[in-house]
């Protein structure tokens, strides 16, 4: 985001970061308000340089993704003074819960467990993330097609790392494990040479993110979004569990995978004992591989794209 490769700061405040950025988006929205998109979700301000990055990839790339495939600048709803008539979009995260609103337009979105309130009802779901989600808006009496996908899936159409294999394996602790000694101890049972640890929430650049994650042969992650990055570039991976500190119980696992065509329920534990080099390799290479509909999630995206863009999912190199 423009701003944030302008204003490096030591760190500001939260309050005082958010009345900064709604003054500079009305600003920007009283320039260019008609080619600007909204977006809403876990989307938070680095303080340090008033910028939407580092600090969890899953949210942050909301905005590079959503810019990219339209060509128009996304604003983050929340850090605006409001809208009640033009759509704001609900795409990447277990968002609907929190975020949904009466002009929400969602796509690929999906619940975090299962619904502890009434949920808004959003002007329009286009898809969700999985079919766990989907039952659960149809319960509230939420109109919602059988269309799955997280749109992070989509990311090789619009950036492909030129990068080579230099690591076996590579590790991705959710923001609230990475500090585990569960994750510590294991990075220093592998070998330096041969495994990689790749943090979610200081990566520097997003593509900087996935250029590191393309470096590895295989991923292992506690993280929704290192499994979904992993599918997506076509790396063979496994979903971990180093701890109980991810909210849900594993219920977005289970809804992403059974949107991707795979009935994984079960994490692989790491948190009572450390499985060996060999047997992490093992179970990341024996990935089941994803069965994702790219036409009907692309057929229903309710972003003006770009007509240039041209849509290329084959594997990575």
């Amino acid at each position: 985001m423009a701003l944030g490769h302008h204003a490096h700061i030591m760190k500001t405040p939260k309050a005082l970061a958010k009345i900064v950025m709604q003054i500079y988006h009305t600003m920007y929205l009283a320039l260019r308000g008609e080619s600007c998109l909204y977006v809403n979700g876990a989307i938070h301000i680095n303080t340090e340089n008033l910028s939407f990055s580092e600090h969890n990839f899953g949210d942050d790339v909301n905005l590079p993704l959503v810019e990219a495939l339209t060509g128009q600048k996304a604003i983050p709803y929340k850090f605006t003074f409001g809208t009640r008539t033009k759509d704001v979009f609900l795409i990447i995260g277990s968002i609907i819960e929190d975020y949904s609103l009466p002009n929400a337009v969602i796509w690929g979105a999906g619940l975090i467990d299962i619904p502890s309130k009434k949920i808004t009802p959003p002007r329009k779901v286009c898809a969700v993330r999985g079919p766990l989600t989907r039952a659960e808006l149809l319960k509230q009496d939420i109109a919602c097609p059988e269309v799955y996908g997280d749109p992070a899936i989509l990311l090789p159409a619009i950036y492909r790392p030129g990068v080579s294999k230099k690591y076996r394996l590579g590790i991705i602790p959710h923001v609230a494990d990475k500090k585990l000694p569960a994750v510590q101890q294991l990075i220093q049972t592998l070998p330096p040479d041969d495994a990689t640890l790749i943090d979610m929430e200081k990566y520097g650049h997003w593509r900087l993110l996935l250029d590191r994650l393309c470096e590895c042969e295989t991923i292992i992650s506690s993280s929704l979004h290192g499994v979904v990055l992993a599918d997506a570039y076509q790396i063979p991976n496994r979903w971990v569990e180093f701890s109980d500190n991810v909210t849900g119980a594993g219920f977005k696992f289970r809804d992403y995978y059974a949107g991707s065509g795979r009935s994984i329920t079960t994490p692989l534990p790491i948190k009572d004992s450390l499985p060996s080099y060999h047997e992490l390799i093992t179970a990341a290479a024996a990935w089941e591989h994803p069965r994702f509909n790219y036409q009907a999630l692309l057929a229903a995206c309710p972003l003006p794209l770009r007509h240039d863009l041209k849509l290329d999912f084959a594997p990575s190199a």
